[in-house]
């Protein structure tokens, strides 16, 4: 589906590069365009499925259950969310609020938890993933923003989710 840009509405982009997956990762779309809006320069994913297919995908077909692991990610995704990790610890302390914007199962979150962050909460689509990051890490994960309380984060992560998701 061919959108505006989420923020200022503007239908005029420059396209910067196209993503391709791999079909065996994501059975969603086999590929997106990444544009930069003329007006804004904000970077979102353009070409991408409607909110309904994003849905259901979220509700039947994710990946990130990691139903093949019992919930668990892989050494490759540990050793990813470690390196995230390493690279933002010196930018904030231990009474940080961290909040993970489509956090797949918590594992991330869990990564600040297991260094002594207590203050982190998650938002993602999946029901699954947020049975998961309670099962797997003991991390409260949101459906969506409206069973948030107010309040200011010192840190947010939103990299890919924006990327694609509809606003």
């Amino acid at each position: 589906m061919v959108r505006n840009c989420p923020i200022c509405n503007n239908d005029k982009v420059t396209f910067l590069f196209k993503q391709n997956f791999n079909n065996d990762t994501i059975s969603l779309m086999e590929s997106y365009y990444v544009v930069s809006c003329d007006r804004c320069n904000m970077i979102y994913a353009y070409d991408i499925p409607s909110q309904e297919e994003f849905n259901k995908y979220y509700k039947e077909m994710s990946k990130y259950e990691y139903h093949n692991n019992n919930g668990m990610i892989s050494d490759g995704y540990k050793n990813h969310f470690k390196n995230i990790f390493k690279f933002i610890q010196p930018h904030i302390t231990k009474e940080s609020k961290i909040l993970d914007i489509g956090c797949a199962t918590g594992a991330l979150l869990n990564e600040f938890k297991e260094n002594g962050y207590k203050n982190v909460l998650g938002i993602e689509p999946s029901e699954q993933c947020t049975k998961v990051a309670m099962e797997q890490y003991g991390i409260e994960v949101s459906n969506n923003f409206n069973n948030m309380q107010e309040g200011v984060c010192d840190l947010i992560n939103y990299f890919v989710f924006c990327i694609r998701t509809h606003y």
